[in-house]
């Protein structure tokens, strides 16, 4: 039986949840800064996390028990660990670039660790994905044996 999207609820998921504070930690800090820095750092900074969390929100609602569905789970939780990158390069740039120091060492210092958190909460979760579509791996991270149609990508074995 289908629930009305009303009382619909997400899943008290680790990587969710972190995404989510990461989200609102990311607008707090971007209301802080400057008008002059708004299109420079405010704006790219908030969509680097809006696109994560949306990316993280759809691998968490997709079905992975086929094998369209962990690739899609897959390219998602790919995309979010880039948007991340791109997150943490920028807001160490902004901590540089502006001279009255908006942020500080504390607010940046946790907006990285959750980054680094969530970076190793969704790369986990990739290895699993991959251990769930029958790809075997070494305790390391890299590639035994590939069966099925994967195909051997560098970038997706993670070392954690």
């Amino acid at each position: 039986m289908s629930v009305p999207k009303w009382k619909r609820k997400e899943s008290p998921v680790a990587f969710l949840d972190n995404a989510r504070e990461i989200l609102v930690l990311t607008y707090r800090m971007a209301k802080k800064l400057p008008k002059s820095a708004t299109f420079y750092f405010s704006l790219d900074l908030f969509s680097y996390a809006k696109k994560a969390y949306e990316c993280i929100s759809i691998a968490n609602s997709t079905d992975n028990r086929s094998e369209e569905g962990r690739s899609i789970r897959k390219q998602k939780f790919s995309e979010a660990i880039g948007e991340y990158e791109s997150m943490d390069m920028l807001a160490g740039l902004a901590y540089e670039a502006i001279t009255e120091k908006k942020f500080t060492d504390k607010e940046l210092a946790e907006l990285g660790t959750r980054i680094d958190t969530e970076r190793k909460l969704l790369k986990g979760t990739l290895i699993i994905n991959m251990q769930i579509g029958k790809i075997k791996t070494t305790v390391t991270g890299t590639p035994v044996a590939i069966m099925g149609d994967a195909v051997k990508h560098e970038n997706l074995f993670y070392n954690i």
